[in-house]
């Protein structure tokens, strides 16, 4: 008998729920105290576990098995948290927004879990796995916020290349603050991410109105037309009908079905 083994009282009958906790628990502590997967083998999950080997093996066939059970034990909270942040959101694009804040602060909640599903390539030939799951369940959370500013005219179009472009766009900035950092990144995280998001958001808003192959204006008539539309958000509704038309609009139809 190990020392591991002898250092750890037997299972019960029935246990084997609790034993396969007691796995995850200590490849997801080697998986941190790593930053990646290099440190997580199932011998080092058994020895820190205090089970034998074979015990591993009961639960999970190789180490991308475990390694993926791991990962996926913590991101079925991302729906979650982006549902709780955009419950009491006054309109859609606001939900859309506090949804990306949601999914930025969950990979920098969990940036090694976010690095091993989002950030390394697959290994050859992989088709499915945990990452694969990852990849869907982010789109999803992000498809049905977008498709809800699609039915209330914010964005014009199919929601699926909204959807993608701003994906990636949030993606990008987890990425970066993930592997980058020693950057200089401002001191208030939280507001640099806001305005990437913003940006993002009313930027897809502007284009999605640009009919596809259509000449881009010049920088000085673009300058004009935004300063204008910047400066008619600042008035109030009342003295804008065509705005106060359009936000009617847009209480109106959240009343729609989907």
């Amino acid at each position: 008998m190990t020392a591991a083994a002898a250092g750890r009282t037997r299972a019960r009958r029935g246990d084997g729920d609790l034993l396969r906790g007691e796995l995850l628990r200590a490849a997801e502590e080697l998986l941190v105290e790593a930053g990646d997967s290099s440190g997580i083998t199932l011998r080092a999950v058994a020895k820190r576990a205090r089970v034998t080997t074979p015990s591993v093996y009961l639960h999970f066939t190789d180490k991308a098995a475990l390694v993926d059970a791991v990962c996926l034990s913590v991101w079925h909270k991302l729906g979650r948290r982006m549902d709780e942040a955009a419950a009491d959101a006054p309109d859609p694009f606001d939900g859309l927004r506090r949804r990306g804040m949601a999914y930025v602060r969950f990979g920098l909640d969990h940036p090694v879990h976010y690095r091993v599903l989002m950030m390394q390539p697959p290994p050859p030939a992989a088709t499915g796995g945990a990452a694969a799951v990852a990849a869907r369940d982010c789109f999803a959370h992000m498809l049905d916020a977008v498709a809800a500013c699609v039915r209330v005219g914010v964005f014009r179009g199919e929601p699926e290349p909204l959807a993608l472009s701003l994906w990636a766009a949030v993606h990008g900035v987890i990425s970066l603050l993930i592997s980058k950092p020693n950057f200089p990144w401002p001191d208030d995280v939280d507001g640099f991410v806001d305005d990437c998001v913003r940006m993002a958001g009313m930027g897809a808003a502007v284009v999605s109105r640009v009919p596809a192959g259509e000449g881009r204006p010049d920088a000085r008539g673009l300058v004009c037309q935004l300063d204008t539309l910047v400066a008619g958000l600042h008035h109030p509704p009342h003295d804008h009908p065509q705005h106060g038309e359009g936000r009617r609009a847009v209480t109106d139809r959240q009343g729609e079905p989907a």
